[in-house]
């Protein structure tokens, strides 16, 4: 009966984390998938880790094995869903997030995004995802360290390709 009690409580986590009622937390260079459901925003809370991190580098983009993304998809059109823009807000707090804004950082709905930005004196940053209709991204992201000033991967579309890979 545990079992199924915790089963039940996970299920429950998730939904609330889809409908924008939960942030769903992620250490930073965790590749992350999730559902942005229609209308609704989906909060991601990153933790970054280590004293020396200057920059977040992140990319996100659609799902290809959920939506199709290319003119050769045609022969799975009746099993993934059309091309879905989303926006992606970046805020330094978390009640920023729940009250969606305001927001350090916006880009305008696009099926895939990539931004870099400053994140200096901070343990945290959340994300709130927002899709006009149901939509299924992977999100990543890097820390840039004071030392290095590089990061493990590139925003170039190939590497974003790479760096998100196929599931």
């Amino acid at each position: 009966h545990l079992h199924a009690v915790g089963e039940l409580t996970q299920e429950l986590d998730q939904l609330f984390e889809e409908m924008g009622q939960q942030i769903t937390v992620l250490k930073v260079g965790v590749r992350h998938e999730c559902r942005i459901a229609a209308g609704l925003t989906r909060k991601l809370e990153i933790k970054v880790v280590g004293d020396d991190v200057t920059d977040i580098q992140m990319a996100c983009r659609l799902d290809e094995n959920k939506h199709l993304v290319d003119q050769l998809d045609k022969l799975d059109e009746e099993t993934r869903l059309a091309p879905e823009p989303f926006a992606l807000g970046i805020c330094d707090t978390a009640r920023q997030a729940l009250d969606e804004g305001p927001y350090r950082e916006w880009l305008e709905p696009d099926v895939s995004q990539s931004l870099r930005f400053g994140i200096e004196d901070s343990s945290s940053f959340f994300v709130n995802l927002l899709a006009k209709k149901e939509c299924h991204v992977i999100f990543i992201s890097k820390a840039i360290s004071r030392a290095t000033n590089k990061s493990k991967f590139s925003l170039s579309s190939g590497a974003i390709e790479n760096t998100l890979g196929s599931t």
